[in-house]
């Protein structure tokens, strides 16, 4: 008897964890087949954390093997322990081998949320090395006015983004437009930094006493940009910092970037890009020079890429270059360290 009641327990577990079109089993057997199948399972003493890498994301399933939710490509997943069984998955004519990886994951439903065991394919989890963007998700951005639950949209003008090969080697390379001039032409004095204009003068004040903590405010003179009549200033704050354009002429604040821009060979475009750490986003800031006036400012925040921390960004013409990128989810590698498996970036100012 006692035999009996193993047998049918085995193949409770057997059904539960295989890949089967078999109907659901029943509650009981489902209880039955989740207390037996824990001495099954190859717990980990220390729990791993690892990346999807699946173009179109990764189902999660329950322990009957009902998909309940998704993982979107690079999401990063902390995996708890392993199923025994390896099986294949047949994907474009490639064949991966894996087991069920056990996680924690956080269910929504219309009724409730909460965190459950469920599974996904070990097959399609890679380390932050192995991470890569797909053409597919590059044009997914969200403005960086809008509010942090704002729908995403797809970019279709204004620029043209197109993954290359990394050993791609430009035909011929554009000097940048121009660089910032005269950088020693004005020193702060006791925090305090002034910049004439046909209007007074204008004047920038630290704030970085004591007491100032989360409120600091350290400000740098860069430099001229002629091609623009500006000031070019620096910000630095508590966990941030930007780079202003003040018109030499009325005083105003003219741009507002993230990090220091690029001026294009024919100084008729000026764009930055940058990381952002704390929401998770690739910043893209560029304008239209006419005349010798900034417009048509755009300010984009995309979803799944960011320019690298050695951008090595080379002008291909004068509205195109070539910039390294990475995974927005795979910026740093487990050890803290930047995450160097670059791709290349071809960005088209339409």
């Amino acid at each position: 008897m006692q035999k009996l009641a193993l047998l049918c327990i085995v193949l409770c577990c057997f059904s539960l964890y295989g890949e089967t079109n078999k109907a659901p089993l029943r509650l009981e057997q489902a209880r039955i087949a989740q207390y037996f199948n824990v001495e099954k399972r190859q717990r980990i003493a220390k729990r791993e954390n690892t990346f999807v890498c699946a173009e179109n994301g990764l189902n999660v399933r329950d322990q009957n093997n009902q998909i309940i939710g998704k993982l979107a490509n690079a999401a990063q997943v902390e995996i708890l322990g392993y199923t025994d069984e390896v099986f294949e998955v047949y994907d474009q004519g490639q064949v991966l081998t894996g087991r069920k990886a056990i996680i924690n994951y956080y269910l929504e439903t219309t009724n409730s949320s909460r965190h459950v065991e469920a599974y996904i394919f070990e097959g399609y989890l890679c380390s932050a090395k192995v991470v890569k963007i797909y053409d597919s998700e590059l044009c997914q951005y969200y403005l960086l006015t809008d509010d942090y639950n704002a729908p995403t949209k797809c970019l279709k003008e204004l620029l043209k983004l197109e993954l290359v090969a990394d050993n791609t080697v430009p035909k011929a390379v554009l000097k940048r437009g121009t660089e910032f001039t005269n950088p020693e032409a004005y020193k702060k004095e006791a925090g305090v930094l002034e910049l004439p204009t046909a209007n007074g003068t204008l004047r920038i004040e630290d704030i970085n006493d004591e007491n100032a903590e989360d409120s600091q405010q350290i400000y740098q003179y860069l430099g001229d940009l002629e091609v623009l009549n500006s000031y070019v200033v620096s910000g630095q704050y508590w966990e941030s910092g930007d780079v202003s354009l003040y018109d030499k002429t009325t005083g105003e604040e003219v741009a507002l970037f993230e990090v220091a821009p690029q001026i294009s060979p024919d100084q008729k475009h000026i764009i930055s890009l940058n990381f952002e750490p704390y929401e998770g986003g690739g910043i893209v800031q560029w304008g239209t020079i006419e005349n010798g006036k900034l417009s048509a400012m755009h300010n984009l925040n995309f979803l799944n890429w960011t320019i690298a921390d050695q951008p090595d960004w080379v002008w291909l013409s004068n509205n195109s270059f070539l910039s390294n990128v990475v995974h927005i989810n795979a910026y740093w590698q487990k050890n803290g360290a930047y995450n160097e498996n670059y791709q290349r970036l071809k960005i088209t100012i339409l």
